[in-house]
């Protein structure tokens, strides 16, 4: 009976938390970027940028992608699928200020497929570069070597290359907001690593233009979607290809725009992104769940071994032995009943502070500051803060063309 919890963390608990969460909770920590050994032979870059309205911080991006250290030509294409005359002006005088940025209008009249999917097409199909950077207009690349860390990268038959996406460091986003994009974006890279994409927060992607036109773009069911655009696009192009994940904190983006990043609209596009991924996306994410309930369970199982060591204390004060005249000989039983709830208490312990502590410092990696009792906290909170979306996202559905 006292040895059942000792078996479950001994052959259970440990080796399932190392799997599910200590080994890529290390993942951001022990990744580091190559340096200038490649810079010599970068290519040249596109980055299409997809206009929806006027964006203050346009000029701030633009300015922000010219300045970045890599060796190769970048070339800027944003197609503009607004329909309105002050963003055409502001590209226009943006061509003026900057000579290799060029911009398409898209026609505000099509119904056959969604205008902001209709951007990207357009913009990867105009580009004249291999690799293509798609870029939604409202974020901010916080690091001069972003886009040098994003193409290197790339392996040799990498198609794809996802980064750190949708981190916002306003005040309208909660730190359990940030606690549960940090750990989709670790299940992304922890799934990428084997050349898939399980869906998610994704604001930019590297991707191969002759993939992309090979596959046609997006696939049919998407294309009248009015949301999860890049997802959408990197989850179906993941299928024939491979994801590479850029686990560099350099490649991280933050959103720039409060407007875009509204509650309701981030908890309707996770939802409508996990409800078209593949049932092998929709597998993993179950496992990223299951993984949660285990690290639920550790501290109730902690207590009832605590409550199990004071009633094996109390049984040595009622009876003729004391702790100070046990032996260790086989002989002796209840020492072995010590040792062992003694394991099980420090394995809890460990199990319990090794991945919060490793996980502390992936947020100090990315500047987020979250506190240890939050972080303990917060595995108890997420099952419900999800649970939350989902609601919301079913009674915002309205603003998906397709009914669910």
């Amino acid at each position: 009976m006292y040895f059942i919890p000792f078996l479950l963390i001994i052959f259970i608990w440990l080796p399932l938390l190392f799997i599910l969460r200590w080994r890529y909770y290390r993942m951001p920590l022990l990744s580091k970027g190559k340096g200038e050994e490649k810079e010599k032979e970068a290519l040249p870059i596109t980055i299409v940028i997809p206009l929806e309205r006027e964006v203050s911080e346009l000029n701030d991006l633009i300015t922000c992608i010219f300045n970045q250290q890599y060796a190769g030509a970048i070339h800027v294409l944003i197609a503009n699928y607004s329909g309105e005359k002050s963003v055409e002006e502001t590209l226009l005088r943006l061509e003026r200020d900057f000579r290799h940025l060029k911009h398409t209008n898209i026609a505000t009249t099509t119904h056959l497929i969604d205008r902001e999917k209709l951007a990207v097409s357009v913009g990867v199909k105009g580009a004249r570069t291999e690799w293509v950077m798609l870029l939604d207009a409202d974020v901010l690349p916080p690091s001069p070597h972003w886009l040098r860390e994003m193409m290197e990268a790339r392996k040799h038959d990498c198609n794809i290359v996802v980064g750190y996406s949708n981190y916002a460091l306003s005040a309208r986003k909660t730190s359990l907001w940030h606690y549960d994009v940090h750990l989709q974006n670790i299940l992304n890279y922890k799934v990428s690593r084997r050349g898939h994409y399980t869906g998610g927060y994704l604001t930019h992607a590297l991707v191969s233009r002759s993939h992309f036109l090979e596959q046609q773009g997006f696939s049919n069911q998407h294309t009248r979607l009015t949301i999860g655009t890049l997802p959408l696009l990197v989850e179906h192009l993941s299928k024939t290809g491979r994801v590479c994940a850029s686990l560099s904190m350099d490649t991280r983006v933050l959103n720039a725009d409060s407007h875009a990043s509204d509650y309701h609209q981030d908890a309707l596009e996770h939802h409508i992104i996990y409800y078209y991924t593949s049932p092998k996306t929709r597998i993993l994410n179950a496992i990223y769940n299951i993984s949660t309930c285990f690290l639920l369970t550790l501290p109730l199982l902690l207590l009832y071994t605590i409550i199990q060591n004071v009633a094996l204390w109390m049984s040595y004060n009622g009876s003729n032995t004391s702790l100070s005249t046990l032996t260790f000989t086989p002989n002796s039983p209840m020492i072995w009943e010590v040792i062992a709830h003694t394991i099980i208490i420090i394995s809890l312990l460990l199990t319990l502070i090794i991945p919060l502590r490793k996980l502390h410092q992936s947020f100090e990696g990315i500047d987020i500051k979250i506190s240890y009792p939050k972080l303990l906290i917060y595995p108890f909170l997420l099952p419900l803060y999800r649970t939350n979306k989902r609601i919301l996202a079913f009674f915002n559905r309205k603003k998906c063309v397709r009914r669910l």
